[in-house]
């Protein structure tokens, strides 16, 4: 679990450095549909490395600053939900976006509202305590100018639905029910 722990987003930036270089090589990163989700996929992929390794320490933020300020969300973030969230949930979903491409889009603008979401919040941190957070600069500077351009983008020709709507409030409850639960059933105390 320990090294697990230390390596997954390390692993996660070269995956996406991987990914970009054949996009770039390949047709350019942003030239079609299909090459939009393996970029959001990527965007993921950084935005977890900024909060987990460099500068990294999100799961401190997250107890000092979330939780022991915060009356809906009553436990802290531990080293199994953010696992379970980030590789096991994120990777997986995003992934599946990215391989699925263009055929089924209702998946795609979901995550692509949660990552809109996900920027908006480090943001508004930022805002409120006047500081960084980790996370702050991959969220506000990348996911919500792409987010905005994808939801367009993929919004032109097709309609955003109630399936997306479900698996935008799905995908976010999913965070906070993850940290009650290995917090509650998994981490010893």
């Amino acid at each position: 679990m320990k090294v697990i722990n230390k390596y997954w987003a390390i692993f996660g930036i070269f995956v996406a450095l991987f990914i970009l270089i054949k996009l770039v090589l390949r047709q350019g990163p942003m030239t079609n549909l299909n090459s939009l989700l393996w970029m959001h996929f990527c965007l993921l992929l950084i935005h977890q490395f900024e909060e987990y390794v460099f500068p990294g320490g999100f799961k401190t933020f997250f107890n000092n600053h979330i939780y022991k300020h915060n009356k809906i969300i009553r436990h802290p973030l531990n080293d199994y939900a953010i696992l379970l969230i980030n590789i096991i949930l994120a990777w997986s979903f995003y992934l599946l976006s990215a391989i699925l491409g263009p055929s089924y889009l209702s998946l795609a603008n979901g995550l692509i509202g949660v990552s809109l979401l996900n920027g908006i919040l480090h943001l508004l941190m930022a805002l409120k305590l006047k500081a960084y957070n980790p996370g702050l600069i991959s969220g506000a500077l990348l996911f919500i100018p792409f987010s905005i351009y994808a939801l367009i983008t993929i919004n032109y020709n097709s309609s955003f639905n109630l399936i997306s709507i479900i698996i935008f409030f799905m995908a976010t409850l999913t965070i906070p029910v993850t940290i009650y639960w290995t917090d509650k059933f998994i981490v010893k105390h």
